[in-house]
């Protein structure tokens, strides 16, 4: 009896392609925005302002899932976990195309003022905001792309690429900043528009997946479902 053929496997790799494109772009775009936001912020007679700067970076990111993660989970249930991939990837070019536009309106940084980062971190904002919406389906849907028996495996290969995209991603950002000349940095954003592009592409060699929960209804109020999670942590000793 000939052996069927492990297209679920194919489609698992696809998804990590992915998602270590998206980290590696995250992390790229984060990193080079705190190394232009230190330039700005240089200003000796207020050296507090960076350090505050940055506090508001960090706290974006639990913020957005925070926010969003109650939204994203039922989306993940309620429709096909590969459309919610593939949305979040066109999500993600709409964003990087702003990006570069945000960029070019920093001009040169080394005189830009500290409001030209306004924008640029609005856009990191939703970068983050997209991540909440895809983490759901991309956690969800590996047990649809893989046998039971290689889970475990398949959770340490999307964590290994994780790491591995938040590492480059940090060191090729330390890389690009000091190459580009201070007026040319919406280079940067560009590069992320054509990896956005390629997780795009990617994302339509995942197999095609059924909806978890079709009939659920709709979804307007998260804070009761927040709470509801909330309570169920606080109940559980071992969380």
């Amino acid at each position: 009896m000939t052996q069927p053929t492990h297209r679920s496997e194919r489609g698992f790799w696809y998804l990590t392609a992915l998602q270590f494109q998206g980290a590696f772009s995250d992390n790229l775009f984060r990193i080079s925005l705190m190394l232009i936001a230190a330039k700005i912020l240089a200003d000796p007679n207020q050296p507090n302002q960076l350090g505050s700067y940055n506090a508001i970076l960090q706290m974006l990111f639990p913020a957005s899932y925070l926010i969003f993660s109650v939204w994203a989970g039922f989306l993940a249930d309620r429709y096909s976990k590969r459309f919610i991939t593939i949305a979040t990837k066109v999500a993600e070019v709409v964003l990087m195309t702003l990006a570069a536009v945000s960029f070019i309106g920093l001009g040169d940084v080394d005189n830009a003022p500290p409001s030209a980062l306004f924008w640029p971190t609005v856009v990191l904002f939703f970068m983050f905001t997209q991540s909440a919406f895809f983490s759901p389906s991309k956690y969800g849907i590996i047990p649809e792309l893989v046998d039971e028996h290689r889970l475990g495996w398949a959770n340490g290969i999307i964590g290994l690429t994780t790491y591995l995209a938040i590492i480059i991603g940090a060191f090729a950002a330390t890389a690009l900043v000091p190459l580009l000349s201070p007026s040319r940095l919406e280079w940067i954003p560009g590069v992320l528009i054509a990896l956005a592009v390629v997780g795009l592409l990617a994302g339509r060699g995942i197999d095609r997946t059924p909806e978890a929960n079709p009939g659920r209804p709709i979804l307007t109020n998260p804070i009761p479902e927040l709470i509801r999670y909330f309570r169920t942590i606080s109940n559980d000793h071992n969380l």
